[in-house]
């Protein structure tokens, strides 16, 4: 899903779902040149990259591919909602829906709390 503007809040702490090792875990004040910011400036560069919503949870793939030795391994499950990432991480952030874009912020704990039980490599 990619038909809003998203309008990103400055040094949001995020939740971090790393693919490669399956772990989930926080990542505070992301500076503007850390690599998740990196790389969705990348791609916006020749086009779009996806994203999902759980809730007021706004979840964004890598959309910066890399090597795997498993690559069947890219489809995740979050709360039985199927997400497909070709890179490293999916970044998880609070948004909010507003008439000029979505407002994307800091994961609340409570949002954190839930998406570690719910990622599932399948």
């Amino acid at each position: 899903m990619n038909d809003s503007n998203l309008l990103f809040m400055d040094k949001p702490s995020i939740g971090y779902f790393d693919i490669t090792t399956n772990k989930f875990g926080w990542r505070n004040h992301l500076a503007s040149d850390d690599e998740v910011f990196q790389h969705l400036d990348q791609v916006l560069a020749t086009g779009d990259f996806d994203f999902y919503y759980q809730g007021a949870i706004l979840l964004i793939p890598d959309p910066v591919p890399v090597p795997r030795v498993n690559w069947n391994s890219t489809d995740i499950l979050c709360d039985g909602q199927k997400i497909f990432c070709n890179g490293a991480f999916i970044a998880c952030f609070h948004a909010r829906r507003l008439s000029s874009g979505i407002v994307v912020s800091s994961l609340t704990l409570r949002e954190f709390e839930y998406l570690k039980v719910e990622f599932e490599i399948v």
